[in-house]
């Protein structure tokens, strides 16, 4: 469902576990649109609650050639940024009213953390005094 990414922001398609015909959207309505833009702002908010406020957490919803994919930003202090794209389940073939059930988003938050983290490991090699700062 989502593909983090280090390649400097560009998300990794590759990574993204459904397809356009699986998920059987091919646009969202507004109301499909505020409540999917909900979803992804949830996401954000516990991403959020694990990083330190330096980092800048953002999400939008674009238009793919397959249909919408939410996008998921983490700007990190060093400059470089982790992104993940996310694409909306139909609520229909996740017998759920959600885009995106709760531990799906659970699990894409904690795992952005997890990747801005090696990220700044890596950029600091490892330093743990300038990771802190």
């Amino acid at each position: 469902m989502n593909g983090n990414s280090l390649n400097f922001g560009q998300p990794t398609p590759a990574l993204n576990q459904h397809t356009q015909t699986e998920t059987g959207i091919e646009s969202l309505t507004d109301s499909q649109r505020k409540s999917f833009k909900r979803e992804l702002r949830e996401i954000v908010d516990i991403a959020g609650k694990h990083l330190p406020e330096i980092y800048t957490i953002d999400c939008t919803i674009n238009q793919s050639p397959t249909g919408p994919e939410g996008f998921i930003s983490v700007h990190q202090p060093s400059g470089s940024m982790i992104g993940t794209n996310i694409t909306p389940m139909s609520p229909e073939a996740t017998d759920s009213a959600a885009f995106i059930d709760d531990e799906s988003q659970r699990e894409i938050a904690i795992n952005l953390v997890a990747t801005s983290v090696i990220a700044s490991m890596q950029e600091t090699g490892g330093d743990a005094l300038r990771i802190a700062n």
